[in-house]
């Protein structure tokens, strides 16, 4: 009896040379996921920082919005301006729906970053100066980057809420680790936590009547 040879058909070597350039394709496209500890310099979505194009810009000066419900008219501005990594103040003029100045209002300031799922690292207060302005102290940015601003007025029986989509500038300042977070405890250097930091693990929430604020995530 004769043997007989079965044969197989690897491919060409051009094929195979194909084969192993898509594979290496493949694991780069999963390599480019977004976390905590990715770099926030591009984000991904080819807009710097990973910001949406679509973002208020601060750079001129305060940005003018009506709240939700009409109720509020809130002009927001940035010092410095525009927003960047490290601590920041947030200066808030307030008008109800005829255009006459809100006082006595209580705020509520909260952030977030979307992509990371975590808030600010410090807790914001209010401070009232008169004439429907407020100033919100120790807003604290850990990261640059796309973060959503919400601003909740409460003055009588009237509560609205607005938001700002903010694309945060990067900053030498702080002590960034490899992620881009800042360490906790690095008061007293700027961009450091002034309260000694919380890791972004807290939504930081302003006081309500220009008091002391409360840890959302408390």
């Amino acid at each position: 009896m004769k043997e007989r040879k079965t044969s197989f058909s690897y491919g060409s070597k051009q094929e195979w040379t194909g084969r192993a350039l898509s594979a290496v394709a493949v694991a780069l496209l999963a390599l480019g996921g977004t976390g905590c500890g990715d770099d926030a310099s591009s984000g991904g979505r080819g807009h710097p920082n990973g910001c949406p194009a679509e973002h208020d810009h601060f750079d001129d000066g305060a940005v003018v919005r009506a709240t939700e419900d009409g109720l509020f008219t809130a002009s927001v501005r940035f010092e410095p301006s525009p927003p960047r990594k490290g601590t920041e103040m947030l200066v808030v003029h307030l008008t109800d729906a005829s255009g006459a100045p809100v006082t006595g209002a209580a705020l509520q300031v909260t952030a977030t970053m979307p992509a990371h799922g975590h808030g600010l690292g410090a807790m914001p207060h209010v401070e009232e100066t008169g004439e429907g302005n407020y100033m919100v102290h120790n807003v604290f940015f850990q990261m640059a980057g796309h973060w959503v601003l919400t601003l909740e007025v409460s003055a009588g029986e009237q509560t609205d809420a607005v938001e700002f989509v903010l694309c945060v500038a990067d900053s030498d300042a702080g002590v960034p680790d490899g992620g881009g977070h800042v360490h906790p405890g690095d008061a007293g250097t700027e961009g450091g936590s002034p309260d000694g930091g919380l890791d972004g693990g807290t939504e930081g929430e302003a006081g309500l009547d220009g008091g002391e604020g409360t840890d959302a995530g408390a």
